[in-house]
């Protein structure tokens, strides 16, 4: 996680526009937790990575490219 946060602007985390999805995914991820479903908990994590890299590559490329 230092990693990611470290490797990344944190303009491309915060102006994706996604908020309301990522806080969805943490608390999917977090009652996974709970349940201890360890299956659905790295299923929901894997997806969330996914999305938030999607998402932020995409902020760079338009920080990139301003119009």
């Amino acid at each position: 996680i230092d990693r990611l946060w470290n490797g990344v602007p944190f303009q491309a985390f915060s102006l994706t526009g996604r908020l309301e999805d990522s806080a969805a995914e943490h608390i999917a991820i977090v009652d996974a937790l709970l349940a201890r479903d360890g299956v659905r908990a790295a299923a929901a994590m894997r997806d969330h990575i996914a999305k938030g890299a999607t998402a932020a590559l995409a902020s760079l490329d338009a920080m990139a490219d301003p119009p």
